[in-house]
């Protein structure tokens, strides 16, 4: 045998001897006998330890899951609900005054209505600006198609009528001397129309209070009268 056969057979032996405590009795370990040139040789194998639960591993990972899950189906509600049914904007400007403050009033628009769906004579609506298109504006219908309606603001103009054409409306602002409207720009699409304003929101200790079109507000008044 060459030397480095006898050194191993030594090494060998000496772990059969006791140089090697005795693991039989620990958790995960193996014992194999093998036979080398005579000798009984008894060896060890570590068994593969199984794997904890990830909840173990990651206590908190589970945690974060489930409030990632609801925070995604919470962002995807959210969206569902104001891309599809209401939304809410502040008002600016003072074309609908007194209806809606210049500044400060915050309008619930319900998105049912828009492109003209439903939509009547005396409802107001959020539509795109036809010219400017970058803006949402809120103005009043006064007519719808095939209505006649004064071109010109009253006591102004010759007093031409016009008819509102097949898919358009007529939109003029509550406060005439300050409003840019159709007046100006003419019949606006109905396919522009965003949604129609349901209820005003004047203070945030306050409840939003209901809409009704114009010429319920006249009716409202003779009926009083």
């Amino acid at each position: 045998m060459s030397g480095d056969q006898v050194d191993m057979l030594r090494r060998l032996l000496f772990a059969q001897r006791g140089g090697l405590p005795n693991r039989t009795s620990t958790p995960g370990l193996r014992r194999r006998n093998m036979s080398i040139f005579g000798y009984t040789v008894t060896a060890t194998k570590r068994s593969p330890q199984p794997k904890a639960p990830l909840r173990e591993r990651y206590p908190n990972g589970h945690v974060f899951a489930r409030s990632f899950g609801y925070g995604l189906m919470a962002y995807i509600s959210m969206h569902i609900f104001f891309d599809h049914f209401f939304t809410w904007r502040a008002t600016w400007g003072p074309s609908m005054l007194p209806t809606l403050n210049a500044s400060g009033t915050t309008v619930i628009i319900s998105k049912y209505y828009r492109r003209g769906r439903g939509i009547e004579v005396g409802d107001m609506v959020s539509f795109k600006h036809p010219v400017q298109s970058e803006i949402n504006a809120i103005k009043r219908v006064i007519g719808m198609p095939g209505d006649f309606v004064l071109r010109d603001t009253p006591d102004q103009g010759d007093g031409t009528m016009i008819q509102v054409p097949t898919g358009h409306c007529w939109l003029v602002g509550d406060n005439l001397p300050a409003s840019r409207d159709s007046r100006i720009y003419g019949p606006v699409p109905l396919a522009l129309i965003k949604g129609k304003v349901i209820a005003l929101w004047n203070n945030w200790l306050e409840f939003p209070k209901s809409v009704q079109p114009a010429f319920q507000d006249v009716q409202d008044v003779q009926d009083k009268g």
